[in-house]
Order: structure tokens, then C-alpha cells, then sequence
């Protein structure tokens, strides 16, 4: 039995994901996005220091362990920070870096529709520039993936959390207003309330969701510069016809983030609504011991994709190899071996009478089936049978390639 909330991705269904791997990564790329893969095991303190140790991200659902040595490891949990202690590590320039991955990530939380404790994400960070029009891309991208997963109910939630300048005073106004309902709030969120007064707008209890409703809103309270920066995002995602909600209440779940959120959510799964998440995050590099280097970025679950997507397979018709007779089944098999140097092919290993193999041919949705038996074999001879049209032909060896 598989470990709770881990579940396998089966031959049946692996290639949807690699469908959807595909179709992030060649979008991804056409923008500048280049892959990078870092390791699924992180030092614990790389996610305390970056997602924030009041989230409950650190609090709650990390995987964490000590090594032989005594050093405290996490299965990563997210992306971003993996990401941000790469471009420290490595040394990388002050120019624009943008990277995109696909993997697992671990958070230990109840298993549900579209949310499991090793689930997968796709997603994009590019370091070194501050400028709106990157964030615009970014959240255009996320968006065209949608639409080609073939979800149309998908929309775009938008807001601004402000940066070090201007969040404080917004955090005093939270403060004094959450002071009101204090004893109505929940333990985690009393808590939140001397730690990170943005964390209880987050909250999914529907009596902490029910005061935020009047909480004061951090557009409010924007210094000019990001003040700017948002209203110029705002003019690139209407330019490009991107419907857009703004939503004050939206802030995500990790501290790491300034200026920029977005979601895109859907009403079609219940209360685990997005899809696609992210926004800017200009101090996490520097917070982590490297420079100050400006940033944005945004993760896919897959999980919750795969379970609205509308994607066909697409694949190569299969060429399925029958034969009938050991004495040809070398032959056979030797052209089997060079056909599928650059077709989809498939040989029946199990043998058995030609309608048993035509059977299995069905089953696997065949469309061609090649079969010889002892007379083909001994006329160098060969039987091919379209599965769909029903019609077969026979034909000299030599005639397989330009047949098929």
C-alpha cells in the first residue's frame, strides 16, 4: 500500500502529464524560460528563512528530518526558494535569469480532491527586473496555459500587498481592526495576529474569513512606487484583453512576497479553487544572504490540472507486429526492431492464435497490424491490416516503409 497522499501516476495516465509537461515547457521556453532542476531534499532552515516561519508552510506541513550529522533536511515544499538559493549559490550576474521546472514537492496536509502530500507543480521565476511588463508576461502565460489544457473557466485575481515601504502602516491598520475580534478568531490566527497580520486574510475558517471581509486593504495604503507598478501592470493586462478581478483580500500564503499577486482560480473543484498561483517577491535573494535582486515568478498544480484538462493523446498511430509462426518470428522481429526507429510499434510476445493477437491489438487501439506466418515467411512475404478501415493487403517485405 502507497504512503496517505501519495499517489502513483499509472501507465493509463502518464501521458497526460507528459502532455502537460510538454505543453509548460514549449511555451515556457518560447519566452526565455530555461529548465533547471534542483534537488527534492533542501536544508529545513532554506524554507524557514523563505517561505517565513509564521506561515503554515514551516508551521505545519513540512517534511522534515536530520541527516547522519545532525543537520535538519526538508523535502521542499515549494519551488521558489529552491530556485533563489541555485541563483546565490552559482553566482549568477545581476542581468534578467528566467528559469521554469517541473517536480514533486511535499507538504504534509489532509489529502483531498486536487491536493495530495506529494504532489507535483509546473512553474517559472525570472530574477532581475522590477518592471510590470515581466509580471504582465508572466501572468499571460499562465493564463494561455489554461486555454490550452482546455480550461475555460479558469479566471485571473489580482492585487497589490505593497513592499517594506508602505506594508507596515497597512499591518498596524490590520492589527487594530483584528485587536476588535480577537477572542472570535481561531488559535492559529491569534497567533497570526502578533506574527503576520496578512496571514489571517488568508485563512479558509469561515469565522476568520467572515471579519476579514471588512478588513482594511492594503490598496489603501501603497506608496506610490507601488502604487505605479500596479496601475501599469493593470494598463499591460488590459491591453493584452486579459479580464482581470481585482481581489483586496488576496495575499498567498508565503512572506516572501511585494507588490504583485495574482491567482487563477476556478469555481469547478470545490474549495481548492487555484490553479495557478504567484506574484513578486524582490527581497527573498537578499533575505537569503545574496544581493538585492528583484523577482517574480508563479507555480501550476498538476494534480488540479489533470483534473480539468481536455487534452487528447496525440500520439503516432501504433504499428502492431503478429507473429504466427517461430520460424519467421526472427525476421519479424528484425523488422520490428527497424520500424520502430521512427514509428510507434508494439510485438506481441504472447503468441497464440491470430484472433487472441488481433485481440490484443484492439485493446491497445492499434491501427496497423503486420502478420506473418509460415507461408509469408517462406514468400518473403507480409499481411498488413488497417484496424480502423478494415482491410488488409499482402505485400513484399521491402514494401513495409512505403506502405506505412
Amino acid at each position: 500500500m502507497s504512503v496517505k497522499g501519495m499517489a502513483d501516476i499509472l501507465p493509463e495516465e502518464s501521458w497526460k502529464w507528459e502532455k502537460i509537461r510538454s505543453i509548460f515547457l514549449e511555451n515556457a521556453m518560447r519566452l526565455g524560460y530555461k529548465l533547471i532542476e534542483t534537488p527534492v531534499v533542501e536544508y529545513a532552515n532554506l524554507f524557514i528563512r523563505g517561505v517565513g516561519d509564521g506561515t503554515d508552510i514551516v508551521e505545519k506541513q513540512m517534511y522534515l528530518f536530520t541527516d547522519k550529522k545532525g543537520n535538519a533536511l526538508a523535502l521542499r515544499p515549494e519551488g521558489t526558494a529552491s530556485a533563489a538559493r541555485s541563483l546565490i549559490e552559482h553566482k549568477y550576474s545581476q542581468e534578467l535569469h528566467k528559469w521554469c521546472y517541473f517536480g514533486p514537492m511535499y507538504r504534509y496536509e489532509r489529502p483531498q480532491k486536487g491536493r495530495m502530500r506529494q504532489f507535483h507543480q509546473a512553474g517559472i521565476e525570472a530574477f532581475g527586473a522590477d518592471d510590470p511588463a515581466l509580471d504582465a508576461e508572466q501572468i499571460a502565460l499562465a493564463y494561455r496555459l489554461t486555454r490550452l489544457f482546455g480550461i475555460e473557466s479558469g479566471k485571473i485575481l489580482l492585487n497589490s500587498i505593497g513592499c517594506p515601504s508602505c506594508r507596515p502602516s497597512w499591518q498596524d491598520a490590520l492589527v487594530d481592526y483584528f485587536n476588535d475580534y480577537k477572542e472570535q478568531l481561531c488559535a492559529d490566527c491569534k497567533r497570526r495576529l502578533d506574527i503576520n497580520p496578512l496571514r489571517i486574510l488568508d485563512c479558509k475558517i469561515k469565522g476568520c474569513s467572515e471579519i476579514a471581509k471588512n478588513a482594511p486593504t492594503g490598496i489603501d495604503y501603497l506608496c506610490d512606487s507601488c502604487k505605479t507598478h500596479h496601475n501599469k501592470l493593470k494598463e499591460y493586462l488590459s491591453a493584452m484583453n486579459l479580464d482581470f478581478v481585482e481581489d483586496a483580500k488576496l495575499v498567498r500564503g508565503l512572506d516572501y512576497y511585494t507588490k504583485t499577486v495574482f491567482e487563477i482560480t476556478t469555481d469547478e473543484i470545490g474549495s481548492q479553487s487555484a490553479l495557478i498561483a504567484g506574484g513578486r517577491y524582490n527581497n527573498l535573494v537578499k533575505s537569503l544572504g545574496g544581493r538585492q535582486t528583484p523577482a517574480t515568478g508563479w507555480a501550476m498544480g498538476i494534480e488540479r490540472i489533470l483534473l480539468l484538462s481536455n487534452i487528447e493523446h496525440g500520439s503516432d498511430e501504433l504499428i502492431y507486429f503478429i507473429a504466427l509462426d517461430e520460424d519467421s518470428k526472427a525476421e519479424l522481429f528484425n523488422l520490428f526492431i527497424s520500424v520502430s526507429r521512427n514509428r510507434n510499434c508494439y510485438f506481441d510476445y504472447k503468441g497464440g492464435s491470430l484472433k487472441a493477437q488481433l485481440r490484443r491489438a484492439n485493446r491497445i487501439d492499434a491501427k496497423i497490424c503486420v502478420i506473418m506466418g509460415k507461408d509469408e515467411g517462406e514468400k518473403g512475404m507480409l499481411l498488413v491490416k488497417d484496424m480502423k478501415k478494415k482491410t488488409q493487403k499482402l505485400i513484399k517485405n521491402n514494401e513495409l516503409g512505403e506502405i506505412l
